[in-house]
Protein backbone atom coordinates (compact mmCIF):
# COMPACT_ATOMS: atom_id res chain seq x y z
CA UNK A 1 0.00 0.00 0.00
CA UNK A 2 1.10 3.59 -0.13
CA UNK A 3 3.69 4.76 2.37
CA UNK A 4 1.12 6.90 4.22
CA UNK A 5 -1.17 4.06 5.32
CA UNK A 6 -1.33 3.24 9.02
CA UNK A 7 0.08 -0.26 8.48
CA UNK A 8 3.04 1.00 6.44
CA UNK A 9 3.82 3.70 8.99
CA UNK A 10 3.59 1.12 11.79
CA UNK A 11 5.95 -1.34 10.04
CA UNK A 12 8.42 1.38 9.04
CA UNK A 13 8.52 2.78 12.58
CA UNK A 14 9.38 -0.60 14.07
CA UNK A 15 11.95 -1.33 11.37
CA UNK A 16 13.60 2.05 12.03
CA UNK A 17 13.95 1.14 15.71
CA UNK A 18 16.04 -1.81 14.54
CA UNK A 19 18.08 0.39 12.21
CA UNK A 20 16.40 -1.10 9.13
CA UNK A 21 14.22 0.16 6.32
CA UNK A 22 11.69 -2.08 4.55
CA UNK A 23 12.06 -2.44 0.79
CA UNK A 24 8.86 -3.01 -1.15
CA UNK A 25 8.86 -4.36 -4.70
CA UNK A 26 5.29 -3.27 -5.36
CA UNK A 27 2.67 -1.00 -3.88
CA UNK A 28 -0.97 -1.88 -4.47
CA UNK A 29 -4.22 -0.06 -3.83
CA UNK A 30 -5.80 -2.32 -1.19
CA UNK A 31 -5.50 -5.56 0.76
CA UNK A 32 -7.56 -7.50 -1.78
CA UNK A 33 -5.10 -6.58 -4.54
CA UNK A 34 -2.20 -7.50 -2.28
CA UNK A 35 -3.74 -10.89 -1.51
CA UNK A 36 -4.38 -11.49 -5.23
CA UNK A 37 -0.67 -10.99 -5.93
CA UNK A 38 0.24 -13.40 -3.12
CA UNK A 39 -2.30 -15.94 -4.44
CA UNK A 40 -0.66 -15.60 -7.85
CA UNK A 41 2.65 -16.61 -6.17
CA UNK A 42 4.27 -13.22 -6.79
CA UNK A 43 5.55 -12.91 -3.22
CA UNK A 44 4.57 -12.58 0.41
CA UNK A 45 2.75 -9.81 2.22
CA UNK A 46 2.08 -8.50 5.68
CA UNK A 47 -1.65 -7.74 5.98
CA UNK A 48 -4.21 -7.52 8.78
CA UNK A 49 -5.52 -10.92 9.81
CA UNK A 50 -9.11 -9.94 8.99
CA UNK A 51 -8.14 -9.07 5.40
CA UNK A 52 -6.19 -12.31 4.99
CA UNK A 53 -9.07 -14.41 6.34
CA UNK A 54 -11.55 -12.66 4.06
CA UNK A 55 -9.34 -13.18 1.01
CA UNK A 56 -8.52 -16.80 1.93
CA UNK A 57 -12.19 -17.66 1.41
CA UNK A 58 -11.75 -16.84 -2.29
CA UNK A 59 -8.04 -17.37 -2.95
CA UNK A 60 -5.36 -19.95 -2.16
CA UNK A 61 -3.55 -18.28 0.74
CA UNK A 62 -1.55 -19.72 3.63
CA UNK A 63 -1.27 -17.59 6.77
CA UNK A 64 1.08 -17.36 9.72
CA UNK A 65 -0.16 -15.35 12.71
CA UNK A 66 2.50 -13.00 14.06
CA UNK A 67 2.78 -12.98 17.84
CA UNK A 68 5.72 -10.59 18.22
CA UNK A 69 5.05 -7.47 20.25
CA UNK A 70 5.66 -5.21 17.24
CA UNK A 71 2.80 -6.95 15.41
CA UNK A 72 0.26 -5.72 17.97
CA UNK A 73 -1.18 -2.38 16.99
CA UNK A 74 -2.58 0.03 19.54
CA UNK A 75 -6.16 0.93 18.76
CA UNK A 76 -8.34 3.53 20.38
CA UNK A 77 -12.04 4.26 20.47
CA UNK A 78 -12.90 7.65 19.01
CA UNK A 79 -16.09 9.66 19.22
CA UNK A 80 -16.95 13.31 18.89
CA UNK A 81 -18.49 13.13 22.36
CA UNK A 82 -18.87 9.93 24.36
CA UNK A 83 -21.61 11.56 26.44
CA UNK A 84 -23.65 12.38 23.33
CA UNK A 85 -23.53 8.85 21.86
CA UNK A 86 -26.77 6.92 21.42
CA UNK A 87 -27.36 4.18 23.99
CA UNK A 88 -26.18 1.24 21.78
CA UNK A 89 -22.92 3.04 20.97
CA UNK A 90 -22.38 3.85 24.66
CA UNK A 91 -22.93 0.18 25.50
CA UNK A 92 -20.35 -0.84 22.88
CA UNK A 93 -17.81 1.65 24.21
CA UNK A 94 -18.33 0.45 27.78
CA UNK A 95 -17.99 -3.18 26.69
CA UNK A 96 -14.73 -2.43 24.88
CA UNK A 97 -13.39 -0.44 27.82
CA UNK A 98 -14.18 -3.28 30.24
CA UNK A 99 -12.58 -5.87 27.94
CA UNK A 100 -9.42 -3.78 27.67
CA UNK A 101 -8.76 -3.88 31.40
Amino acid sequence: MTSATALQVHISKHAARLGMRPHFRARLRDFDAICQMVAADVGVALVPEAAARRCAKLMPLAMVRLRDSWANRKLVICARSFKALPRPAKMLVEHLRAAAM
